[in-house]
């Protein structure tokens, strides 16, 4: 049994329901009806009578119910104990994107292995709109995402500026980004990518439709297209900077408006309560460089 499955059970116990428990733990109720589906598994009981208005425990459920307060209640003084003493444990769930993880990442977590080595690290990568359901199925402890999530349940630090550039294998010469790409092909992330939208936006507002787009999933898929002459792409200066000594790249400025953006780290509000997430956003907060394109 894990300790999030058995605090999404009474958090459905005490709530009365799965859509206010997960209201209350600042999740969505898919991610609490699966973890009560897995521990009841697990126990080969129903755990609650779902017949009526509000769920109700069933027999094994308010046996259930006894154990797991006592065992979230160990679990969060040890915890608690463990981190007044200065030690920092236990696993933690990282997103990014692949632009981050590629280029901002790599110091801060070598920051952060070297002062708590006892933490176990782990890093998906993925575009922002990906990223941001993770973090709210609580599959994720934090991400870092371009620009806020505007979603309640989440808490959003900005970290990160960038400049967003138009990236291709020779100069574009007097050409605007938009006149380049109305007839050669786009290199992209999925649609769900920020930076894939800002110049989906900037593309629209110039009236222009590219030749061809070509959807990736690596960043190093993308570079290497891009420098073979594939076509051209959008992505921060910093991530370009960082990849010249592998591939020819020519970086083209893009208008002010669409070219600024962000890079935020989220995570579910009251989380960073807990430790390890709270050690690594004060390493964060530390690191945060809020002047566009640092190399």
């Amino acid at each position: 049994m894990e300790i999030r499955s058995l605090r999404l059970f009474v958090a459905v116990a005490e709530a009365g329901g799965f859509a206010r428990a997960a209201q209350r733990e600042h999740t969505v109720q898919s991610n609490v009806t699966a973890h009560i589906r897995k521990l009841e598994s697990a126990l080969e009981s129903e755990l609650f009578d779902r017949s009526g208005r509000r769920v109700s425990l069933t027999p094994a459920g308010r046996q259930l119910m006894d154990y797991a307060r006592r065992i979230l209640h160990l679990h969060d003084e040890a915890e608690n104990r463990i981190a007044a003493a200065g030690e920092v444990a236990g696993p933690l769930r990282l997103g990014a994107m692949e632009t981050a993880a590629a280029v901002r990442l790599p110091p801060m977590l070598r920051s952060f292995h070297a002062q708590w080595p006892s933490v176990s690290l782990s890093l998906n990568t993925g575009p922002t709109g990906d990223l941001v359901d993770a973090v709210l199925a609580d599959e994720l402890d934090a991400a870092f995402i371009s620009g806020e999530p505007g979603d309640s349940r989440l808490d959003a630090h900005t970290v990160f500026a960038e400049e967003l550039v138009l990236v291709t294998d020779v100069d574009i010469q007097s050409l605007t980004p938009a006149d380049h790409l109305r007839e050669h092909t786009l290199i992209a992330f999925r649609e769900t990518c920020a930076y894939r939208r800002q110049m989906d936006a900037y593309l629209a507002a110039q009236g222009v439709a590219p030749r061809r787009i070509l959807e990736f999933g690596t960043l190093d898929g993308m570079l290497g297209c891009v420098s073979a002459g594939m076509g051209a792409t959008i992505l921060p200066l910093a991530t370009v900077q960082h990849h010249l000594s592998r591939y020819q790249l020519v970086a083209t400025a893009l208008p002010p408006e669409f070219a600024r953006v962000t890079t935020s780290v989220i995570h579910r509000v009251g989380a960073d309560a807990r430790q390890p997430l709270k050690a690594f956003l004060e390493l964060v907060e530390a690191h945060a460089d809020l002047s566009a394109a640092a190399a």
